[in-house]
């Protein structure tokens, strides 16, 4: 609904304070003691090259699609992965990308195959993530009342939504993937649907928080899901 407050989970933006110490971009790691440029992300292996490009995708920021600078070739597997950054105002993102179905169907049925190896938390899983969501709802505690209804968009195995029930909010969850949705519903016992953001259903003015953590960066439209938000 319109004014409720977003807590992206990790939307950490290096400040003055934090310049000069070590920052990770996949498996490289760089100083930096300025503003990054395009140039700060260039992998090795682009170094020596005016590596530059039309975007097939705009930026999410700006619009632009000109000139675009490639900071990566591969993905952690070292499989085929584009990644630029925009010149105008530093936002990075993969182009080209798979289209709004593709990606729709990758999140709800490969993506935990893929990254976990399992179509269901495993009990390692949902202790460390618990662990996690106690860590994460302590935080949010002194911003949140008992009663006050929180949607956790992204919920994965619901361990959020679970532990904001028991602190005593009106919890509920979105996930993308089929099974890890099943999992909070059937082992968990916490109200988590299906489906991707473009699926909330947010009355105006119906929650009172909105909770994203490790969310943003998967979103093909993230602008458009905060607009939806607020």
């Amino acid at each position: 609904g319109h004014g409720v407050p977003v807590v992206p989970g990790l939307l950490r933006f290096r400040g003055p304070e934090n310049r000069g110490q070590p920052a990770t971009l996949g498996r490289e790691r760089f100083r930096h003691s300025s503003p990054l440029t395009p140039g700060d992300l260039r992998p090795a292996s682009l170094a020596n090259m005016s590596a530059t490009v039309n975007a097939t995708v705009p930026c999410e920021l700006c619009d632009n699609r000109q000139h675009v600078e490639i900071v990566g070739t591969q993905d952690r597997d070292a499989s085929p992965l584009q990644v630029v950054m925009c010149p105008r105002c530093g936002l990075v993102w993969n182009d080209p990308r798979p289209s709004a179905e593709a990606l729709e169907a990758y999140y709800r049925e490969e993506y935990r195959l893929d990254y976990k190896g399992t179509v269901e938390p495993k009990p390692k899983h949902t202790l460390r993530a618990t662990r996690v969501a106690i860590d994460r709802c302590r935080r949010l505690r002194s911003e949140l009342t008992p009663g006050q209804p929180v949607l956790d968009l992204g919920a994965g195995g619901g361990e959020v939504v679970y532990v904001l029930q028991r602190l005593g909010c009106d919890a509920r969850g979105l996930e993308p993937n089929e099974g890890y949705a099943h999992f909070a519903r059937e082992r968990l016992g916490v109200p988590v649907n299906s489906g991707r953001w473009q699926q909330a259903k947010i009355a105006d003015g119906s929650l009172s928080a909105v909770t994203l953590f490790h969310v943003m960066e998967h979103l093909d439209r993230p602008l458009d899901a905060m607009r939806l938000i607020r």
